[in-house]
């Protein structure tokens, strides 16, 4: 992934929809912090994912994935 500027405003549901391998899961992993980025930094807040706790995090974003399972 190069070239990604993205703003979501606080509050604001988004879709996130293209192509098989265009980037969406990792994309979600890296504001989710599943990983890290190996250049640049998603910011929540202003503040870079790697700065906040976990719980922290958690608290200000949400996923829902297409194929959620319940039981």
């Amino acid at each position: 992934m190069t070239g990604i500027n993205l703003q979501i405003a606080a509050g604001s549901m988004t879709v996130l929809i293209g192509a098989s391998g265009s980037g969406k899961t990792t994309l979600i992993h890296l504001i989710a912090r599943f990983f890290d980025a190996s250049v640049g930094a998603p910011l929540v807040g202003g503040v870079d994912v790697r700065d906040m706790f976990s719980e922290q995090l958690a608290g200000q974003i949400s996923q829902i994935f297409q194929d959620s399972y319940l039981f």
